[in-house]
């Protein structure tokens, strides 16, 4: 799932206060950066670092090499050309995909990568020095990769307080088609090794009764984990939500035995959850879309604590997003303010042309 992340910055002026959702036109080129010398290439996710300089991820080719791609930016968009080569990292695992789908910066300033490597398309995170080099102290040299028997399509990655790290995704069997059923959540140490007092030996591997994607995953500060997702996508689709404690068993206090399967009003067909994000009140923020036939709109929905959808939101728990004209409205990421105010992220199709959509909501 590809993920769109706005990094949004602020900037104080004595004279002149920018109305908010104004394009920043000292970032890039009028406020954009389109990235040459890497092409072929898909961007998956977004990092900040504590500098202001931008981490992106994803995979494709580098002047006619494959593998993964790591790029740095510095925090008005121009490329950190101090950073691996000529701000791009390209790694290449010799595997039939090789991309990256999460990205985080550790407290020291190394960067971790997480995504499905290999030839045997493994789960597999990647760590990198602050400059770019490969950290070949992590795993083995540099690289810590998980088979859990087919193949592995990872799509989240986050970092506990205590610098362990989580990754999350769904395990597809390559060699008949079929959809997936099965979802994993993968805890190594700091070191790149599995976590063995985690779920069971470093990992948790489950499989559900319909199909299933699963997107996002978030820690609370209380250690809990949650990823988000779809379940059964292909036909009477709900949003999916899964909590678990922080030794990896099922928080019970959450939904029915640690599962939320949320539905609204409306057509389900084609549903989406492709963010989470956490409010101080311990809320959860779910982004996507729902659709019909031939429309798709952007969607958010609120949910307490402890699962239950939280009514005092939108209409009923949730919000539907429509604009005239279009063919698709679609929320890629979600962001909660410091102040509460929720920013939603995404993109809008038209028959002929795509726009980027940023939105903001009390």
């Amino acid at each position: 799932m590809k993920h769109i992340i706005f990094a949004i910055c602020l900037t104080a002026s004595f004279t002149v206060n920018a109305q908010p959702g104004t394009i920043d036109n000292s970032f890039g080129k009028n406020g954009v950066v389109v990235g040459e010398g890497y092409r072929a290439s898909d961007i998956y996710a977004t990092a900040l670092q504590k500098d202001g300089k931008i981490l992106v991820v994803g995979g494709g080719s580098y002047k006619g090499t494959g593998g993964t791609l790591l790029v740095r930016y510095n925090s008005d968009g121009t490329i950190d050309k101090s950073f691996g080569n000529e701000g791009v990292v390209v790694t290449d695992f010799g595997g039939p995909i090789d991309d990256l789908y999460g990205v985080a910066v550790q407290k020291d300033g190394k960067i971790l990568t997480a995504g499905s490597l290999g030839k045997k398309i493994d789960a597999g995170v990647i760590r990198y020095m602050p400059n770019g080099s490969i950290d070949s102290s992590f795993g083995k040299n540099g690289t810590a990769l998980t088979d859990l028997g087919n193949d592995e399509n990872v799509t989240a990655i986050d970092l506990q307080t205590d610098g362990k790290i989580l990754i999350t995704g769904v395990t597809v069997d390559g060699s008949n088609g079929k959809s997936s059923r099965t979802y994993f959540v993968i805890r190594y140490n700091t070191d790149g090794s599995l976590d063995k007092k985690f779920g069971e030996q470093g990992s948790i591997l489950t499989t559900l009764d319909r199909e299933l994607e699963i997107n996002c995953l978030e820690i609370q500060p209380d250690g809990k984990i949650i990823i988000g997702g779809v379940y059964a996508y292909l036909a009477g689709a709900k949003y999916l939500l899964i909590r678990y404690m922080p030794d990896g068993s099922l928080d019970q206090s959450f939904g029915v035995g640690g599962f939320v399967k949320a539905s609204f009003e409306g057509n389900n067909i084609n549903l989406q959850l492709n963010s989470i994000a956490l409010q101080q009140d311990s809320k959860i923020v779910i982004g996507g879309g729902t659709g019909e036939a031939y429309k798709f709109y952007a969607e958010l929905a609120r949910f307490n604590n402890d699962g239950a959808t939280d009514k005092t939101f939108g209409n009923g728990g949730q919000i539907v997003v429509t604009k005239e004209g279009t063919n698709a409205v679609v929320v890629q990421s979600v962001m909660v303010q410091p102040d509460g105010k929720i920013i939603a992220g995404g993109n809008e199709s038209h028959t002929t042309y795509n726009n980027f959509l940023v939105a903001r909501y009390q």
